[in-house]
């Protein structure tokens, strides 16, 4: 059972984001990483279902559930 991230897409405006994104996941924990601005959070975000995506789909196996925590919560000390 994998979860599966084909040809996605995101932009804004004229800008690119995300272009021709593939991924293929078995069950696991995984990091992501990359540089500032590189659409890592666009991303998980859209794989999460928080954020839409221009093209391509997600392919999720049934009873699979995702979470996305974000980096700021917003909370105050």
């Amino acid at each position: 059972m994998k979860l599966k991230v084909k040809d996605i897409s995101k932009n804004y405006n004229r800008y690119s984001a995300l272009r021709g994104v593939n991924l293929e996941l078995e069950p696991g924990l995984y990091g992501l990483l990359g540089p500032n601005g590189a659409g890592k959070s666009t991303l998980l975000k859209i794989i999460a279902g928080q954020l839409s995506h221009d093209g391509g789909e997600i392919i999720k196996p049934k009873g699979v559930t995702i979470g996305y925590m974000a980096q700021d919560t917003g909370l105050e000390s």
